[in-house]
Parts: C-alpha cells; structure tokens; sequence
C-alpha cells in the first residue's frame, strides 16, 4: 500500500458516511496482518468502536517472520480486541480466545476493515438509539445488525500477506464475508497473486450476494455494488423491538445481565404469553362441538323432537367448530405467538449464561435467517459488558441452576404430572364409554325391549347406539390432539435429562467444564424451541 496515510483517510471518511446510512453501533471484524488489516483495526478502534479479530492462524504463527515494530503493533491491537476468533492453525481448527473486557462506546459509528474485517450495527427502533454493551436505552436490546468486511489488497510480492499459509487465508477470508453484512474491499482490482488474495474474497463476497464497497487504494475512488435501498433492515427485530413496554416489567434485584436485555426478554415473554393461540385447545373445541351437534341430532331423530331452537342450536355448534378450524388456519397470532416465544427464549438462554466467558445461545438449524441477528446481537452486547473480573465458579453455577435449569425441571416435572392425570381421564372415560356401548348391546340383544316405556326404548335403540361410541371416540380423539403420550414421553425424558445435567454441573469444577455442560443443556432445549417454530409454518 503506497499511501496508508490517504487510505486511512479515506476510509475513516467511509465509516463515518456508513454511520450515517446504518445508523447503529458497528463492530469491527478482521485479521491483524500487517498493513491494510492493522490500519483498518486501528482506525476502527481510533473512532471507539469494538473490534473483533479473526485470524487464519494462531498468533504465535502470525509473529513469525515480523519485525519487533509490527509485533508489538499486533500485541497491542490483540489487547484491546472484543474478541480473538482463530480461524484455523496449519493443522485446522476453531478456537475463541475472549481477551480482557473493553468499555462499550459511548456511541456507534461506523466500521470499516482493511483485510478481511467485519462490522455489526445495532439500530434502534427509531435509529436513535444504539445498544451500546450495557447501555440501558428504554429496552431497546437486540438492534438490527449490520456487519461492514473489508479486504486489504495484498501485495503481489507478498509483502503483506499473512504468514499462516493461503489456503488458511483463504478460508479466514471467505469466513469473514459470511460473518459480514457489507464487504468493503480495499483493491485496485488486480487479480489475485495467490489463493487468499482481494480478489478472491470479492469474488466470494460477489457470488454469495453480499453488499460491496471497493475503495481503490491508488485513486481513492469508490464504487458499491448490491446496494439496498433500506440496507440492514431486520423486520424480525424490528417487530419485536416495537412491542409495547410497561412500567415495573423487570424487577428490582441486582443482575449482572444489562436492564435494557431485561426490559426486551420482559416485553418478548410477555407478549407471548399474552398472544398464546392454544392451537390445541382450538383443535379440541372444534372436535367437542361437532360431538355435540351430533349427539343434539341423534337425539333429535331418536325421540322425533321438532324444536326449531335445537336444530338453530345443532347448526350454531357445527358452525363454530368449523369456524374454529378457520381460525386454526388462516389467522395469523400463531405464528406471531412463536416468534415471540422463540425470541424469548433465546433471551432467556442468554440471561442465564451471561456470566460465561463465551455466550451459550440455542443452537437453532433452519433459523438462523430469522432469529441469526438477535443472536449476533446479544452476543456482541456479551462481548461489551463482560466484568472487569469474572464471578467466581460457585457463583456461575448456582446462579445458572436457580434461574434456567431448576426452573425447568420443576416445569417440566409439574407438566408430565399434569399431563399423566388429563391421559389417564381421558383414558378412563374412552373405557367407560366403551364398556357401556357392549353392555348396551348385550343387554338390548339378550333381553330385548319389551315392557319398556317407548323413550327407555327409543334410548336403548335409537341414541346410546349413536352417543356412546361417539363419545368414545371422542375421548380417544383428545388424547391424540393434545398428543399426550408424546408430550407426556417427551417432558418425562426432560426431566430425566435435567436432573443427569443437575448432578453434572454440580460435579464441575472449572468454568470451562461448566460451560460445556451448560451448553448441553441449551442445545437439548433448543430442539422444543425448533418444533415450535416448525409447526408455525405449516397452516394446517
């Protein structure tokens, strides 16, 4: 790069017009190699923004080959990083190194990277306020994310290019795309000299459909490519960011986990608790009312009733279960009822991992498009607010096993009770009627009608035919909407599940371990989160 000077200029330029357009706090994401990468992370850091690293290789892979200068120049931004991802080592590999806790900036502004680098904005409702780490700004949590990348064009002489190896580069590189929003590609447009190079990564960034800005290093000059009109607009957050708040929603305890996640999780939960559609419950009423209309008819026929209100009254009970199977499928409260409770629950698993050193949300397969930039969002709100010194492990644990883990075993025991009794009626009840429908058969067909009062005859002959095994079924038909063997199998296996995880989280004896075993317990948790968004999407 023949003039640093200019191009950090002109980038710093950049990232303030990006503030502009974003109009959220941004973060930083790139490689520390000399040059483009350095230039970007200290203009980054310069402006009081967070700064991730991602680097192809380990740091001590890095160091090698550097000059004492540019060695210390990469300690130095190492130490006030967010957050050290390595990518990889020359022998493959993913490791997350969390450096000491940084002050959140008072205010997001842009981002920008030379070399690989990745930036994420957190609009506010309005865009005028930012989640700022632990600024507690009316609730707003979970902003919209918008990530800057940039790539610096590495040398043909190879004078800046990272030591690690290219095919490493390479991969830290297109990595760096996909953990991007917005690629930024310091390049003159020159073909690549070796896998790994600018041109490579734009092409990515290109093929993947990612937004790009090339700022040539020799002119100066800019061009985007992919632009949107309303860039980095998230409608989930956005939706989920304007429901309404109430006064005295979170309690008044000391937490370590900011107010303004609080207030969110509090307002989420509670809306989705509010809005519960009970599907189930829809799907049983239906069915109850058209045994109903059916018995109301049967006895209509049987005893020759002509009462104009009861045939008003069988059609009003046929109507409102079809009614309810309308409801069932075309409003649209469930499906805004699941994202609510999925968001909360994701909020919920951060709330209660806060205090690891590495966020534990729920691993969610086929949703990151939906719930990806609440996720980012909370976890770069973690990376911003982690204390100075970490609570101790006794703290962690039982803080996790009182707030998250006992909370849900205690549910989910409390369900499978619950469910256990609704079955074991239900079960009774298809039983009794059953036993009673042989009886009656046997007892018409061994004794016969004789000597009984025609509507003991029109009963015996005409209705409990119709109403008994009606009512049989319908009672075996409730323990297949409420899916109670499974929902009963399912909550006992939790239970089980939970209480191993109790006695093994009690059992841990360093951080590590415990996050580990933790993140155990969210992953399997998840999977209920997953049904839940997955039956939303089917109207049947």
């Amino acid at each position: 790069m023949r003039r640093p000077e200019a191009v950090g200029e002109a980038l710093s330029a950049l990232l303030r017009t990006l503030s502009v357009e974003i109009q959220g706090t941004l973060v930083g994401v790139s490689s520390i190699a000399p040059g483009a990468d350095t230039l970007f992370a200290q203009t980054v850091l310069g402006m009081s923004l967070p700064w991730r690293a991602l680097l192809p290789v380990s740091v001590a892979e890095l160091h090698q080959d550097l000059s004492p200068a540019d060695r210390q120049l990469q300690e130095q931004l190492l130490a006030r990083a967010t957050e050290v991802q390595v990518y990889g080592t020359r022998n493959g590999g993913v490791t997350v190194q969390p450096p000491s806790p940084q002050p959140s900036p008072t205010r997001g502004e842009g981002v920008s990277e030379s070399a690989a680098c990745a930036a994420e904005a957190h609009p506010g409702r309005e865009g005028s306020e930012r989640i700022q780490g632990g600024n507690e700004a009316d609730g707003e949590v979970a902003r919209e994310l918008a990530a800057c990348a940039a790539k610096a064009h590495l040398g043909s002489e190879g004078s800046e290019r990272i030591q690690g190896g290219n095919e490493a580069e390479l991969e830290c590189g297109m990595e760096t795309v996909d953990q991007a929003d917005l690629v930024i590609a310091i390049w003159d447009g020159q073909p690549a000299a070796a896998p790994g190079g600018t041109a490579d990564i734009v092409a990515y960034a290109r093929a993947v459909g990612k937004p790009l800005i090339i700022l040539n290093p020799d002119t100066l000059e800019q061009r985007r490519e992919g632009w949107r009109a309303r860039p980095f607009v998230d409608e989930e957050l956005r939706y989920l960011n304007g429901l309404g708040e109430e006064p005295g929603m979170v309690p008044a305890l000391p937490s370590p986990v900011p107010l303004n996640l609080l207030r969110f999780f509090a307002k989420v939960d509670r809306t989705a608790s509010r809005t519960a559609p009970n599907f189930r419950h829809w799907v049983a009423s239906s069915l109850l009312l058209n045994t109903g209309a059916s018995l109301l008819v049967a006895g209509i026929i049987a005893f020759a009733l002509r009462l104009p209100a009861l045939d008003a009254l069988a059609f009003l009970m046929t109507a409102g279960a079809m009614g309810a199977g309308f409801y069932i499928k075309y409003r649209k409260v469930h499906e805004r009822w699941v994202h609510c409770r999925v968001a909360a629950e994701i909020c919920r698993a951060a709330i209660a991992t806060w205090e690891l050193p590495r966020l534990v949300l729920p691993d969610l397969p086929g949703l990151g498009e939906t719930f990806g930039r609440l996720k980012t969002s909370l976890r770069m709100m973690h990376l911003g607010t982690r204390p100075a010194t970490p609570p101790h492990l006794d703290e962690i644990r039982e803080r996790y096993l009182r707030q998250r883990l006992d909370d849900q075993l205690h549910y989910h025991q409390a369900r499978a009770a619950r469910l256990a009794r609704l079955r074991r009626r239900l079960i009774t009840l298809f039983w009794t009627f059953s036993v009673l429908a042989v009886v009656r058969g046997l007892f018409v067909g061994l004794y016969g009608i004789e000597g009984f009062s025609p509507e003991v005859s029109r009963t015996l002959t005409h209705f409990l035919p119709l109403a008994l095994p009606g009512l049989a079924g319908c009672a075996l038909a409730l323990v297949s909407v409420f899916d109670l063997n499974g929902q009963l199998a399912h909550s006992r296996a939790l239970t089980t599940f939970l209480a191993s995880a109790r006695r093994e989280i009690q059992a841990c004896q360093h951080v590590p371990a415990l996050g580990r075993a933790i993140a155990r317990v969210e992953h399997y948790l998840a999977q209920e989160i997953a049904a839940w968004f997955i039956l939303s999407q089917d109207s049947r």
